[in-house]
């Protein structure tokens, strides 16, 4: 390494700016420059190149390639601890090659200030659920290490089976955000030991993390309302979305809207596979009585409209919009749905939520509504036929909401877009 003196006589700190200016407009290569031509630089390019750490997914083509850079992680975090200090955010696609690596264990173990934590499996070649039982006791710990670390703010989770709920004990007291998709976990606090209850390593009793967001499905948000200890606090809680994926899913629903009288943006979604209607969610949300939701997002699971013309819109969202119009005082509602099938419907069906707006008084406070629609087609369309079919439907949906368009103040957009879908 050089150790000539900086070109330029300018105090490190500015330096320091300059470094994080190169950071910022995304030029590694000169950062990586600029750490070899100046000992006094190093620690500023270091704290740059190893903000944020990905270990990206192990497809077949790039297996070897995202090995040798697992291995040369390991080696650099080895050589030079205090690197791992720097990392602040963390993303990890972990394969199922790397359950009980110990290279992999020691990488995650010296991890011990970050504060954005990604953890997902993505399984292109068989589509499932990654079984958390697989992983040693090594990684398990570190990984429960981690997400109890009094700096970490945000903890995404994905793609995992079996994850014990009591993983989430004794959460860091700086966590705003926890994402759990596609995530299923194993209660093992119906009956709580001692041990449990126990002061943490941390030297402190455990106490339910205050957390602002949220995503999970209604078995997780079920779980974490009846969990004894408590796991988390909701009472901040300002935006949740919910998987609808479940018979009892409204009473959840209004379990958990009771328990976040703060939330002013709720997302419901439903699960490819389920067609779990979404009636009763207008009058949970009326009953919480929640005065700061301003914002509804309700996304069905593919809707398929060929079975007759008595279909309801969307799973039933056609009544709950009636109800939940003189029963909310909701700012902006998105309506987001995946439809295959006969589409040549779907003006119809929006006609008939467009006729609801003729009763007065109708969403006093809405000032915005949209409806974003993905039409799936199959993949013999071309682009020219794609984009005819996409104008065509657009405006047969435009033409279908006229009194949407003209309610007083109300924002209305309809987005159409259509893609190919293989049905072999």
């Amino acid at each position: 390494m050089l150790c000539n003196p900086l070109p330029l006589t300018l105090p490190l700190d500015i330096w320091g700016e300059i470094v994080q200016h190169v950071y910022f407009e995304g030029d590694m290569d000169t950062l990586r420059s600029l750490s070899l031509c100046c000992r006094a630089l190093l620690p500023f390019c270091q704290r740059e190149l190893f903000y944020s750490v990905l270990i990206p997914e192990r497809v077949p083509e790039h297996a070897t390639e995202r090995d040798a850079r697992i291995q040369e992680l390991h080696q650099i975090l080895s050589q030079s601890p205090h690197i791992s200090n720097y990392v602040r955010i963390f993303t990890f696609f972990i394969a199922l090659a790397d359950v009980n690596n110990p290279i992999i264990r020691e990488i995650v173990a010296r991890f011990t200030r970050i504060r954005f934590l990604e953890l997902d499996h993505r399984d292109t070649t068989t589509n499932r659920l990654l079984d958390w039982d697989l992983f040693d006791e090594g990684f398990k710990g570190a990984f429960k290490d981690i997400i109890q670390l009094p700096h970490l703010e945000s903890l995404d989770l994905a793609t995992f089976t079996n994850v014990p709920t009591s993983t989430f004990l004794d959460l860091s007291q700086e966590l705003e955000i926890i994402n759990l998709n596609e995530v299923e976990l194993k209660d093992d606090l119906k009956s709580p030991t001692p041990g449990l209850l126990r002061a943490s390593r941390s030297g402190r009793i455990p106490q339910p993390s205050l957390i602002t967001a949220m995503n999970g499905c209604g078995d997780i948000i079920s779980l974490l309302l009846n969990a004894t200890p408590q796991l988390v606090d909701f009472t901040k809680l300002d935006y949740i979305g919910i998987g609808w994926d479940k018979e009892n899913i409204v009473a959840v629903v209004s379990r958990m809207l009771k328990a976040a009288p703060a939330l002013e943006f709720l997302s419901c979604r439903g699960t490819n596979g389920t067609t779990i209607p979404f009636r009763g969610l207008a009058n949970a949300i009326s009953a919480a009585n929640l005065k700061s939701l301003e914002q509804l997002e309700v996304m069905p699971a593919l809707t398929v409209l060929n079975t007759g013309p008595s279909d309801d819109l969307l799973w039933g969202l056609r009544d709950e919009v009636a109800l939940l119009a003189t029963k909310s005082k909701l700012k902006k509602f998105n309506i987001r749905f995946e439809l295959y099938g006969s589409h040549f419907g779907l003006p119809t069906k929006l006609g008939e939520l467009d006729s609801l707006f003729e009763t007065k008084n109708f969403f006093p406070t809405l000032r915005k509504l949209s409806i974003q629609i993905l039409v799936l087609v199959e993949d013999t369309r071309t682009v020219h036929e794609r984009h005819t079919l996409r104008t065509e439907l657009e405006q047969g949906c435009y033409d279908e909401c006229r009194r949407i368009q003209r309610t007083p103040g109300l924002v209305f957009d309809c987005d159409v877009s259509v893609e190919t879908v293989h049905l072999g």
